[in-house]
């Protein structure tokens, strides 16, 4: 049964890319005006909008109100480092993943809180090296139960 909701799963992505690719990016979006790809955790799809650039890995998600079900923000980083976040300006929780260059969770927060009222805003920063950040809905780690060392699969869209 896992087999075959895995090759669903790869069908559905590969469907989703393909349409992605000859619609020439003008797949329906869950927020904002950037580019979109997919994550897979597990045996979940996930659309992310990509933040690979300085001015959108300092936006993040930061002024929203929530995310769309299904959906989360993938930030590239150009090389592997070890990148902190803060949850400034965010109106709502999220659980962060740190991925390596080679696609494994090396770091997890969970349902992180947005800054405060009174002005405390903590930084997550990680053990470990990352090339990628995913930020999802508070809840998605626990219900998921994503683990470090887990392997996240990252489609990215295709750039002429």
């Amino acid at each position: 049964m896992r087999v075959v909701f895995l090759a669903f799963v790869a069908g559905l992505v590969l469907g989703l890319f393909v349409g992605y690719v000859f619609l020439g990016g003008e797949v329906s979006a869950g927020f904002g005006d950037g580019e979109y790809g997919f994550v897979v955790v597990g045996d979940v799809l996930i659309r992310v909008e990509i933040a690979d650039t300085p001015e959108e890995r300092i936006r993040g998600l930061s002024g929203r109100e929530s995310l769309k079900p299904g959906w989360g923000m993938l930030f590239i980083f150009p090389q592997e480092g070890v990148y902190s976040f803060w949850m400034y300006n965010m109106r709502f929780p999220l659980d962060i993943i740190w991925i390596d260059e080679d696609g494994y969770v090396v770091y997890v927060v969970e349902k992180a809180p947005p800054c405060g009222e009174d002005g405390e805003c903590p930084s997550y920063t990680p053990d470990a090296e990352a090339l990628y950040v995913l930020e999802v809905a508070a809840g998605f780690v626990e219900k998921n139960n994503i683990r470090e060392g887990e392997r996240i699969r990252i489609f990215l869209p295709v750039v002429a």
